[in-house]
């Protein structure tokens, strides 16, 4: 686990922070508003569409390197400032991996 970054969070409560210090992961935190998610989510599902099945293989390791809509994704700054919350400011996102949740 990261070392403790001591300075107030900024976006997460001290409670989220201790249960993501006790678990190793937080959920739910909301992020984008319904309108951003709509337009990232059939973003992902028109590739789907143009592959004829969802997205598998190296296509799902580091996307941010082919789609530039996942780039910002990964940039976003609300995103950045609860991974800051929880890790602290130096922060390298080295890979990334969509779980698609089917709804």
């Amino acid at each position: 686990m990261a070392a403790r970054y001591n300075t107030a969070p900024a976006v997460l409560t001290a409670g989220q922070v201790a249960a993501y210090r006790e678990r190793g992961y937080l959920f739910p935190v909301r992020i984008l508003d319904e309108a951003d998610s709509r337009g990232y989510r059939g973003r992902l599902e028109a590739y789907e569409a143009e592959l004829g099945h969802p997205v598998q293989g190296p296509l799902r390791t580091k996307p941010h390197l082919l789609f530039r809509w996942v780039d910002e994704l990964m940039r976003n700054d609300a995103i950045l400032d609860c991974v800051e919350d929880l890790i602290g400011p130096d922060i390298l996102c080295w890979n990334m991996n969509k779980i698609k949740k089917y709804t």
